[in-house]
């Protein structure tokens, strides 16, 4: 496959949040032009929405269009779709769950913190429903920072993130966290020790910017 072409396919969408960190995505990119991230797009439209979401706010570059006659909305900058490579069925917008991301595709694209190659420190999650991860500006993690909260499960789950580590991030106290999606407050990050709660929907993400101390 050529270098230009590399794609790092969401078969399995934990391996972005594990497998392959955003440092290596960054690198690849360095190395071999930009870096397409496609989610498996297959499932109902929650699970596919899921899937999109974690692989925009932990991989960086995403691909949207879809179909080999389709064109990127982000107008001519990616070309045309290589044979073999076209997204399975319809055209940006028409798949199972992009109603539900599409938000958050544009939000995404407002905050250094989600670019290729940003900062991530994991958080010890209350569920393992959950995952949760501090996202950082690579050249200055106190102009953009954002905590990213991932729910797996098939119901809403209230995830705590530990006080401890909260103060071990150089997270703010005593601020309330701004919703990245739609502008709306999120729970209060409150004193020293204190652990953070935040409640997220069913097969659902959230997206809050927080100030560094």
């Amino acid at each position: 496959m050529p270098c230009a072409c590399v794609l790092l396919r969401a078969q399995a969408y934990r391996v972005l949040i594990g497998g392959v960190r955003s440092d290596v995505v960054s690198k690849l990119g360095c190395r071999c032009g930009t870096v397409r991230t496609e989610p498996h797009s297959a499932g109902p439209a929650a699970v596919a929405g899921l899937k999109a979401a974690a692989t925009r706010l932990f991989a960086g570059y995403y691909v949207v269009r879809m179909g080999p006659d389709c064109s990127s909305p982000y107008d001519s900058g990616y070309g045309p779709s290589p044979p073999g490579n076209e997204w399975p069925g319809g055209c940006f917008g028409d798949w199972a769950g992009a109603a539900a991301v599409a938000p958050t595709l544009r939000a995404a694209a407002t905050t250094r913190a989600l670019r290729p190659g940003a900062l991530r420190l994991a958080f010890t999650s209350s569920t393992r429903r959950a995952y949760a991860a501090l996202r950082t500006d690579t050249d200055d993690p106190a102009r953009d920072a954002v905590i990213v909260v991932l729910n797996f499960g098939a119901s809403a789950t209230t995830v705590t993130l530990g006080g401890g580590q909260i103060d071990e991030f150089a997270i703010a106290r005593s601020q309330t966290p701004v919703d990245l999606v739609t502008g709306s407050s999120g729970p209060r990050i409150r004193g020293m020790g204190q652990p953070w709660m935040v409640t997220v929907p069913a097969k659902g993400w959230a997206v809050y910017t927080v100030k560094m101390a």
